[in-house]
């Protein structure tokens, strides 16, 4: 049994399962003390932080749980990609920054398809994981996606500096399954934006999708230096796809048999 312990407020809860799709490799203890002054933030191996403020230390918090995460992931290449998993296996939507990944990502999560993310992707040697945060969506796109707003009221939000504020929705709040898990890598379609479009999609050369995905891309932590080597040989066992970005229910129909 794996078992884990939170606190809200004054109640503490227990939570216990039989299953993980991840081995259990570190085990971390954090403290946060406030002395009358300042939060003091120690554990996992990192320097001690200090914070006047609690909104300061929550982040500081939370960057530090991140980073004990990502140490144990250390060799694993870092793909900014939004992710879901289909019957053969994780596909991959890649683009620049307000391309519409997670806009589309959560109309799929909405049409039922399982989507893990909108953000980031760990992949070693073929097998991808999507690392776990709730998708954080523009006020605009809720436009776009018809019940969401109502789906997700009271949902809270975050504010990101070239953004602004973002709606942290939980896929859960919308009644699918979340899981993270291991999967190989059978698809990756790169997103070219073309609002107001209609979509379409077309193939492309493996060279050319790993020419796109290296630039949103970054190496491992590790530094280890077959990590191009193992992109290449990743996507070569992918299918490979342009998707230029217009409707969202066009863009859904073109992905389908991908994606299911």
């Amino acid at each position: 049994m794996l078992t884990e312990t939170l606190r809200i407020l004054g109640t503490e809860f227990t939570i216990a399962t039989n299953q993980t799709a991840l081995e259990l490799r570190q085990h971390c203890t954090i403290t946060v003390m406030w002395d009358g002054e300042q939060y003091g933030i120690s554990g996992g191996g990192l320097p001690d932080k200090f914070e006047t403020s609690l909104p300061a230390a929550f982040n500081t918090l939370f960057a530090r749980l991140h980073e004990c995460a990502m140490a144990e992931m250390d060799d694993h290449i870092r793909i900014h990609a939004a992710s879901g998993i289909g019957p053969r296996g994780m596909f991959l939507l890649v683009g620049e920054k307000f391309s519409g990944k997670t806009t589309l990502a959560t109309h799929l999560l909405l049409a039922g398809h399982d989507i893990v993310g909108d953000e980031l992707v760990l992949l070693k040697h073929g097998v991808g994981i999507t690392f776990p945060r709730r998708f954080y969506v523009r006020p605009p796109a809720l436009d776009l996606l018809p019940g969401l707003a109502e789906a997700t009221r009271g949902a809270p939000f975050v504010n990101a500096d070239i953004q602004g504020r973002l709606l942290a929705i939980d896929p859960l709040a919308l009644g699918r399954p979340w899981r993270i898990r291991p999967a190989p890598l059978r698809a990756v379609i790169f997103i070219e934006p073309d609002h107001g479009g209609a979509s379409a999609r077309t193939p492309c050369s493996k060279i050319e999708i790993i020419r796109r995905v290296m630039a949103q891309s970054s190496p491992p932590n590790s530094k280890r230096r077959d990590w191009v080597a193992d992109l290449c040989a990743s996507i070569n066992q992918a299918e490979t796809w342009v998707l230029s970005l217009g409707d969202l229910p066009g863009a859904s129909e073109n992905l389908r048999d991908i994606i299911s």
